[in-house]
């Protein structure tokens, strides 16, 4: 089977690094989420486009605990984020760099920091586009509801 690298899915999410948490928002959806601790260097892992080899052997060797819970937990985390289409899975990548280094080295991160938070509270706010969606009603205009 050929290697997959991870993608951050740039058509559907936008997202930011602030004060030491990843912010995620779902463009199409409003929910939104966000990533500390482990989850913070393993969306910095993602930004490089690494292989999912790479990532779930680097992550798992990052996080505190026994190796095979440690790969279970970083196979689900990121399984998770394609369920949410936050990352996709694209051919390529043949992991020819090598393993994965990760920037944060010494003390274990903790393995239930491995975790995605997701929020939907602000949906139809984070939904309202006032660049966008400005029209003879003017702002704001809501957005019909996605489909699906």
């Amino acid at each position: 089977m050929a290697a997959q690298s991870i993608v951050v899915n740039t058509d559907k999410i936008a997202h930011e690094l602030v004060e030491g948490e990843v912010i995620i928002i779902n463009l199409e959806t409003g929910a939104y989420y966000h990533l500390v601790d482990a989850g913070v260097e393993a969306w910095q892992a993602i930004e490089r486009n690494v292989t999912r080899e790479q990532f779930v052997q680097a992550m798992a060797s990052r996080c505190a605990g026994e190796s095979g819970a440690a790969v279970a937990a970083v196979n689900a985390f990121l399984d998770e984020l394609i369920r949410e289409e936050i990352v996709v899975l694209r051919p390529g990548g043949d992991g020819a760099a090598g393993p994965l280094q990760l920037e944060g080295a010494g003390e274990k991160l903790p393995l239930e920091s491995l975790r995605l938070s997701k929020h939907t509270n602000m949906s139809d706010l984070l939904l309202l586009d006032p660049i966008h969606d400005v029209d003879e009603q003017g702002w704001p205009s809501q957005r019909p509801a996605p489909s699906g």
